[in-house]
């Protein structure tokens, strides 16, 4: 009785032993149950992504992050050296890819992206190509990131405007502003005021503008009829006719022409009247000698001019003393 008691004693041992095994490679996302195949992945940032967390291909989970260990680079920068385990059953090229993916329910994980190459199956211990793929979070940051540096700007520009506002419209310059509003509403008002007298002397004086624009229109009817009359009065004239007038007027031209031609030759008496300078000078002389002599005649009135009160007996014995 006593050795049974043992006997179960010791199985219920190892039992505790094999269960905190299991937990323990649980723990290090290693599948007791199943053979796996242990990869290495080399990435820049790893986004989020920790121990335990599923490997997929194509969503189905194959396998478990195992560790995450950093390593540092020699721009002292710190890179991610990440073995993850992949259930022996799966077998893909050596060029596939561990890329990570985010996403709002499961977080960071990796996703085996498969080649489809007929290049060498990886082994365990392989070191696979490794990717970040960006995430919603990071996508909108992307997107919103222009956005929100636009909005930036507009802001720094807006209070840059309200500033230069602020200063503009300082005490003085309201006073101004709103001096000129007063003014503006005042010449609006004047101008109403003008317009309702507009409108009172258009209704007072309808009646003779109206008049107005009846006479005016009359007068349009009347030069529309004399221009009409004329215009037919154009159609009228006979081609011809004015063809035989313009030759008459060129005849006419002509035979002045030829007048003035031959007075300036001194042809005729008019050409000799005036191309001679003999004439001139016998005319000009001759205009001298008269204005000598009527100045003479205004001097000396009694040496052209005799009278007698008496007749002739008195006239008879001026004479004869003059003889004398």
């Amino acid at each position: 009785m006593k050795a049974r008691k043992e006997f179960i004693a010791g199985i219920i041992v190892i039992i505790t032993l094999l269960a905190f095994w299991w937990l323990f490679k649980f723990l290090k996302a290693q599948n007791v149950f199943t053979n796996q195949n242990t990869y290495y992945v080399k990435y820049d940032k790893v986004e989020g992504l920790s121990k335990s967390k599923n490997v997929n291909i194509n969503g189905l989970k194959v396998g478990m992050v195992e560790s995450i260990i950093p390593v540092p680079t020699k721009t002292k920068n710190i890179s991610f050296i990440v073995a993850i385990n992949v259930d022996q059953d799966y077998k893909f090229s050596k060029n596939s890819v561990a890329q990570i993916v985010t996403s709002f329910m499961n977080g960071a994980e990796i996703n085996l992206v498969l080649a489809e190459d007929q290049a060498e199956i990886a082994k365990s211990g392989d070191t696979l190509k490794g990717s970040l793929l960006p995430g919603i979070m990071d996508l909108a940051e992307e997107k919103i990131k222009p956005i929100s540096d636009n909005a930036n700007k507009v802001l720094l520009r807006l209070d840059s405007t309200l500033a230069s506002t602020n200063k503009l419209l300082n005490e003085k310059n309201r006073q101004t502003i709103e001096s000129s509003l007063a003014n503006l509403n005042q010449a609006i008002a004047e101008f109403n005021k003008l317009s309702k007298g507009a409108n009172q002397l258009l209704a007072n004086n309808s009646s003779k503008i109206n008049m107005a624009i009846d006479n005016a229109n009359k007068m349009m009817v009347t030069t529309n009829t004399t221009v009409e009359k004329y215009g037919m009065m154009a159609d009228k004239i006979n081609k011809a006719d004015l063809d035989i007038a313009v030759k008459k007027l060129e005849s006419t031209l002509s035979n002045l022409n030829t007048i003035s031609s031959k007075i300036n030759s001194g042809e005729g008496s008019m050409g000799k009247l005036i191309n001679d300078p003999g004439l001139y000078t016998n005319l000009t002389q001759a205009s001298k000698n008269l204005s000598v002599l009527l100045d003479d005649l205004k001097t000396n009135p009694k040496r052209y001019v005799h009278f007698s009160i008496f007749g002739g007996g008195g006239k008879k014995s001026k004479q004869e003393e003059m003889v004398k």
